[in-house]
């Protein structure tokens, strides 16, 4: 954060402050986070800073210190709050899909499967989750915990020990991040404001002028224009979790 927006007097810290007295503005860590959020989803992360918070929120940057200790403090209220979300959005689709499922995939990859394309599909709301997954803010996240967790559970309960486990659960959430990733950058990109279905028209073009010396690569043209991320990320899922179901089939022999 530029040294210019921060306040030069001594202060305690925003979390302390959360706890006690309040100033006089009408504002609140809620309304704060809610704030960032919608700049986040329209513009990304590097568009969040605390002079234009301050400037949509009608208050002065200096207000904004009362409760958040920086941008970094910023950031991981939002994503704790999309988290949260996301958990509860989450807990209720299990309630209402409580009754017998006719997937015939068995259960510890229904398990897999339902979680982490829920969080995909999160991440495609809200795409700037992405950049601020890593070691900054998702280890102190304890919703991320959580999914690491249970997906983790979830694989060594098949047989595997805790190396392996680890090798297997860390594909499947590299996979995750990946494609959040790509998410992320065509969300955020130059040309978001072209529609998706041009900017993957202009990529099948220069994919399909190779046809010469890339045969495969210019045949691939059609699908890069047509494909879906969600069914290209469900799909490398699956290749993932059919991978393990027959490693661990194996070490039951």
């Amino acid at each position: 954060m530029p040294n210019s927006e921060r306040p030069s007097r001594a202060r305690t810290s925003a979390s302390e402050r959360r706890r006690g007295r309040r100033p006089r503005v009408s504002l609140s860590v809620d309304a704060i986070v809610e704030q960032a959020v919608a700049i986040l989803d329209q513009d990304g992360p590097d568009a969040l800073t605390f002079r234009r918070l301050a400037g949509d929120l009608g208050v002065g940057v200096a207000s904004l210190y009362w409760y958040v200790d920086d941008k970094e403090d910023l950031e991981k209220l939002c994503f704790a709050h999309a988290m949260d979300v996301f958990m509860a959005e989450r807990e209720q689709s299990e309630l209402e899909s409580g009754r017998r499922s006719k997937d015939k995939r068995p259960q510890w990859q229904q398990r897999i499967r339902a979680l982490l394309l829920a969080y995909f599909d999160t991440v495609e709301e809200h795409p700037w989750m992405a950049a601020l997954s890593g070691a900054t803010v998702g280890t102190d996240a304890p919703q991320v915990v959580r999914l690491w967790s249970e997906v983790g559970e979830t694989i060594s309960s098949l047989g595997f020990d805790d190396t392996r486990a680890f090798y297997i659960s860390s594909t499947l959430f590299g996979h995750l991040i990946s494609m959040s990733m790509q998410s992320m950058r065509i969300a955020y990109s130059p040309l978001r404001d072209v529609s998706r279905e041009e900017v993957l028209g202009v990529l099948a073009d220069r994919m399909s002028a190779y046809a010469d010396e890339f045969p495969y690569v210019a045949r691939l043209s059609a699908v890069m224009a047509t494909h879906d991320e969600r069914e290209q990320f469900l799909a490398g899922l699956d290749l993932i979790l059919a991978g393990a179901e027959a490693e661990a089939a194996a070490l039951k022999r």
